[in-house]
Order: structure tokens, then C-alpha cells, then sequence
């Protein structure tokens, strides 16, 4: 279920890309931006949320328990860049 869940963070990952300025890639020359960029975007979203919820539904405990780990790891790796990003004061 470890493949589930990574390929689920993956699409997250480039679906996150349709909500920005350059758009997401679509080929090595075309972009999708605007309305298509943040449909397909949103796609990939949900059905990278969807391969979450499927690899910790089928998972073992011991899988569901380092998942969240991972998670949790991710969420704090995130937070702890913004804060830096953004400065303490």
C-alpha cells in the first residue's frame, strides 16, 4: 500500500502545480493555465487524495502508523520552510 500512497502524494504534488501562474506542465513545450490548468489540476488532486485514502483503508496498522509519520513529517517540513521563508519578525 506504500505505492498507493506515495503515487497519491505524487499526483498531489503536480496537481498543485495547476493552481499557479506558470500552470502545469502538459508537454515539454505546453502548459495548461487558466480554467484548464486548474481543472486537471484539480483532478490530480483528488485522485492523488483518493490513493491516500485507499493505501490507509487497505493498509495494515503498522502501515496506517507510518503513514501518519510520514505525514506528519511532511506537514512540519512545510511549516517549518514558511516560517523561515517568511521570517520570525
Amino acid at each position: 500500500m506504500g505505492g498507493f500512497y506515495s503515487l497519491g502524494l505524487m499526483f498531489i504534488l503536480v496537481g498543485a502545480a495547476g493552481f499557479t501562474r506558470r500552470g502545469l506542465p502538459f508537454t515539454s513545450k505546453k502548459r495548461l493555465k487558466g480554467r484548464r490548468g486548474r481543472t486537471v489540476g484539480g483532478l490530480c488532486v483528488a485522485f492523488g487524495l483518493l490513493g491516500i485514502a485507499v493505501a490507509c483503508w487497505a493498509g495494515t496498522p503498522e502501515e496506517r502508523r507510518h503513514f501518519r509519520t510520514l505525514t506528519l513529517g511532511i506537514v512540519v517540513g512545510v511549516g517549518g520552510t514558511l516560517v523561515v521563508i517568511r521570517g520570525s519578525g
